[in-house]
């Protein structure tokens, strides 16, 4: 799931996006062929790798709550070429559809001409919505992963913003409130002992595991939890 947003403007009733990735259900248990005669026929292909982007529309109030983030855009204006208030900006347009809470007002800072000290200046003040609401994705999210469990497919979600304003712990306990076994991968777990924490997690019965991605860049293999949901992709390169 990706989310709204736009320094160039954003049309009202713009949706949040949940992207699934759906590799083979064929990698989950792998095995050697066998030799066949010239006689045999050719097994079937197994299902190809799957992607998709779920559009998923904002509650009324988020999207109107989202709306008035227009003081980025003007800010953007105003103090262009300002590196704080490109970063503050896209991230809080980033964040705030799935986190519409405890964001706080927004910084940012340039240098005054008269004194050569820099100074803080307000960009936008998000409103904070209800914490205790389940909103329009998180609600589509906890769908698509009973969906992905119901045909014994263990899920991998992938966020990142998972440090300052975490969403992960959010999700962990929304999914728990619904019967899921989940777990939460941090930069905590060294990269040596990855693997054998997932393997760890799916003798524990874990069926979702959640984690920023470039937790698992370095090249584990995720057989076991194979459908992948990406709550948000964020904006680096190198993801």
């Amino acid at each position: 799931m990706g989310t709204a947003g736009s320094f160039n403007g954003w049309p009202a009733g713009r949706p949040s996006r949940l992207i699934k990735r759906h590799p083979p259900a064929s990698v989950v248990n792998v095995k050697q062929p066998k030799p066949r005669s010239r006689a045999s026929p050719r097994p079937a292909r197994p299902t190809r790798y799957h992607e998709e982007v779920v559009r998923v529309e904002m509650d009324e109030k988020l999207e109107r709550a989202y709306g008035e983030l227009e003081a980025i855009k003007k800010a953007l204006k105003e103090h262009r070429g300002n590196a704080s208030v490109v970063s503050v900006g896209m991230n809080a347009l980033l964040l705030y559809p799935d986190r519409p809470f405890g964001l706080g007002a927004l910084y940012g800072s340039e240098i005054n001409p008269d004194t050569g000290r820099r100074e803080r200046f307000v960009i936008a003040e998000p409103e904070d919505l209800d914490e205790s609401v389940l909103y329009a994705k998180e609600r589509r999210l906890v769908e698509e992963i009973k969906s992905s469990l119901s045909r014994g497919r263990k899920v991998h979600v992938f966020a990142v913003y998972t440090r300052t304003r975490d969403v992960t712990r959010r999700l962990e306990r929304i999914l728990q409130r619904e019967g899921v076994r989940v777990a939460v991968l941090t930069s905590y777990v060294k990269p040596e002992l990855r693997e054998s924490w997932y393997d760890r997690q799916s003798r524990q019965g874990v069926q979702v595991v959640i984690g920023h991605p470039k937790l698992v860049s370095l090249g584990l293999d995720l057989l076991e939890y194979c459908d992948l949901f990406f709550w948000e992709t964020g904006y680096s390169l190198c993801l």
